[in-house]
């Protein structure tokens, strides 16, 4: 984090609550927070901020160079009978959103590649070597603005 910081990188991302150095007062077992709460801690050492976010459950975000009580910020979720309803977040949702894009996916392929399994160790090393090149080969093609003709 600290050479980070250094060269002017930050970052933004979910973490689990077992992490080594997690915050136990964020930790919330009961879910009966409204949506929209947040609760935050800074570490004063490293400026790292843990966050904890209430959307229908608990979300906890890691991150530098944004404080959760920086803006109001608001996203769009539904609810059961399919209206929008507009909900209080922190900057971290919204950059962690609009970043979040290409391990998310890759992650997603990943799971729905469950074909059979194979004992030759060079077949598995090239499915998993195909599936990361497809997911960055769509990424590019849709940041280039063709995904609308699919």
């Amino acid at each position: 984090d600290h050479y980070l910081r250094k060269v002017g990188l930050y970052f933004c991302g979910t973490s689990m609550t077992n992490r080594k150095g997690f915050p136990k007062t964020l930790i919330d077992q009961s879910r009966k927070s409204e949506q929209g709460s947040y609760q935050w801690q800074q570490c004063q050492t490293t400026g790292i901020v843990a966050t904890r976010w209430m959307d229908k459950r608990p979300i906890y975000f890691v991150l530098t160079g944004l404080l959760p009580e920086d803006a109001d910020c608001f996203v769009t979720r539904h609810d059961k009978a399919g209206k929008d309803l507009r909900v209080k977040c922190i900057p971290a949702v919204q950059t962690y959103n609009a970043m979040m894009g290409g391990v998310d996916v890759s992650d997603k392929m990943a799971r729905l590649d469950k074909s059979r399994k194979s004992y030759r160790w060079y077949t598995r090393i090239d499915r998993k070597m195909v599936m990361p090149a497809m997911v960055n080969a769509f990424l590019i093609y849709q940041a280039r603005g063709r995904a609308t003709d699919l």
